[in-house]
């Protein structure tokens, strides 16, 4: 808990999440920011540049929170488009 609180200070990164528990408080804190229009914003940009909104995740990372090595996010397709 302290490691996450330490590594959640405002415009000081002496100290990186490093803990799945302080990487999720962090982007949770960004995602809050950002609003719920921020939010829509930033997919609807990854959206139009092509970028995958979602990939399912691999076994491994559903069960250890880890990628495998060299592990990519495939590219979703639209299927509304169709």
């Amino acid at each position: 808990m302290q490691h996450c609180i330490r590594a959640h200070r405002f415009r000081d990164d002496s100290e990186p999440p490093q803990t799945l528990e302080a990487k999720i408080l962090f982007d949770a804190d960004k995602l809050d920011v950002l609003g719920a229009i921020g939010a829509a914003r930033t997919i609807a940009y990854a959206v139009l540049d092509g970028q995958p909104v979602y990939a399912e995740p691999s076994l491994r990372f559903r069960s250890t929170f880890q990628k495998e090595a060299g592990e990519r996010t495939a590219p979703i397709t639209n299927s509304s488009s169709s």
